[in-house]
């Protein structure tokens, strides 16, 4: 099984917030939307891992803080955990060094003019007080669980990821009966769950390093995302399957972390679903892209690759957008998709093109390194030439045809010439090593026999010499 992250919500259940640590929550000390004003505290955050074991209704989080005072006086401060709303955290516990302490429950309201007149934003905490002496570390843990609540929103979390659960419904949809997707559609609700930043940053300094590990029991968990937009700095890494981690060190937390996840429907179910439509359909544009999209997901450029090249093939003497073969709809929407994933498979770092790469697309370095990207090459350039002679014959007038002549067919083209060029060049190199290396084991055997040589003439020399005292004996 592999692990995998959400782009597009359907359905999405917005879970209480979680949050880091904040000195002086009640006095003005802390906000949970921007570093205060004028902080005095000289205790800085070194260290945090939030633990999030991610779950249908109740995500549950272990954080650990690794607080160091760096100045020279000992500080006691109230120290807070904020929530957005009463009791949404729940079975909520500190300790520090390893010792439970008291915490008690309090409220912070704060009114400001909205766009609607006068608005009171509360603000509840969990707090307890703490002693932080000159130049040492104290270490704080807190553990609890959250509430999910439903919501409806029509945006995405995070537009980094190429696999989206939205676009992975429409091709469904498209593909599968009608009785197998009414079954299939109410698994695709999408839940969030988020971990609140912003209040951390009113210890001293940056945070020195900031560690997420989520732990994804098999489910779709979508990279960290800040709102409807990406996150600053940073993403997932996976150093086990089942396990996600997002790092970032010298953290100014400017920023809160939104992660969103499928929580009716496994990995290994979506992946055993795709690859039945992928069997079923391989020559579909839109299947073919879905799969070749998760692969994405997880780095295998080299897998996602070979769908490509296997959807390019299938259609590289049957691609029409003009004249008589494009004459079906049907033909015609399949061949937009095609040169679609064609562009996209094409796009070179540096040139300008009308459409945007995944974000985690490898340069054009990496990619030339797969075997597949070679051999994929012709196969675009068969595709853009025959296009680019359709628009010359049929649609020399149309929009879409200038812009293929002038944009499109010329950057698949470049692409192509460069892929080709690298891969002459890269077996040129090989070949140059090779010759060398023989070369070199050449000149070590020439030595070793030379010594070989040597040895048995010196032991020759010395049996003469033998023979010679016996002689004269």
């Amino acid at each position: 099984m592999k692990p995998a992250w959400v782009l597009t919500l359907l359905l999405v259940l917005v879970s209480s917030a979680s949050a880091d640590i904040a000195p002086e929550p009640l006095g003005g000390g802390a906000s949970n939307s921007r570093r205060p004003k004028g902080s005095k505290t000289m205790v800085a955050m070194v260290h945090e891992i939030v633990r999030i074991s991610v779950s249908k209704d109740t995500p549950s989080f272990h954080v650990t803080f690794r607080m160091k005072n760096t100045g020279t006086h000992t500080e006691t401060i109230q120290v807070g955990f904020p929530s957005n709303y009463k009791d949404e955290l729940l079975n909520f516990s500190a300790s520090i060094n390893g010792k439970l302490v008291s915490v008690e429950h309090e409220v912070d309201s704060r009114t400001y003019e909205g766009s609607l007149g006068e608005v009171t934003r509360s603000t509840y905490w969990h707090v307890w007080p703490m002693r932080f002496p000159p130049g040492e570390e104290v270490t704080v843990d807190v553990r609890y669980s959250s509430r999910t609540g439903p919501r409806y929103m029509a945006s995405s979390f995070s537009r980094s990821n190429p696999w989206s659960a939205k676009e992975f419904a429409r091709v469904a949809e498209s593909v599968l009966p009608a009785d197998e997707f009414a079954t299939l559609q109410p698994r695709l609700s999408v839940k969030a769950f988020r971990y609140i930043l912003r209040s951390g940053a009113g210890w001293h300094g940056p945070i020195g390093t900031c560690r997420v590990e989520v732990d994804l029991k098999d489910l779709m968990v979508g990279q960290p995302a800040q709102g409807f937009g990406d996150v600053p700095i940073g993403k997932f890494e996976f150093p086990t399957p089942d396990r996600a981690v997002w790092e970032v060190k010298n953290l100014e937390p400017s920023f809160n972390l939104h992660f969103a996840m499928l929580t009716d429907i496994t990995v290994g179910e979506i992946e055993e679903l795709q690859n039945r439509m992928y069997v079923q359909f391989p020559d579909n544009p839109d299947v073919a892209d879905i799969c070749a999209r998760y692969e994405r997901q997880f780095g295998r450029f080299a897998e996602a690759e070979e769908i490509e090249r296997r959807l390019f093939t299938a259609w590289q003497d049957r691609i029409a957008l003009w004249g008589p073969d494009a004459s079906t709809m049907s033909t015609l929407q399949d061949s937009q998709k095609v040169w679609q994933m064609v562009s996209r498979a094409s796009w070179r770092p540096g040139v300008k093109a009308s459409w945007k790469p995944h974000d985690n697309q490898p340069s054009l370095s990496k990619l030339m390194l797969h075997q597949g990207t070679e051999e994929l090459a012709p196969i675009v350039r068969g595709i853009a030439e025959r296009l680019n002679d359709q628009a010359v014959s049929h649609g020399a007038d149309t929009h879409s045809a200038t812009l293929l002549r002038e944009r499109h067919y010329p950057e698949a083209i470049a692409w192509c010439d460069q892929v080709e060029g690298f891969a002459r060049n890269q077996r040129l190199a090989l070949a140059i090593t090779g010759l060398l290396a023989c070369l070199a084991c050449g000149v070590v055997v020439s030595r070793l026999l030379a010594r070989r040589r040597s040895a048995i003439t010196a032991d020759s020399s010395d049996k003469d010499d033998v023979i010679n005292l016996d002689a004269q004996e």
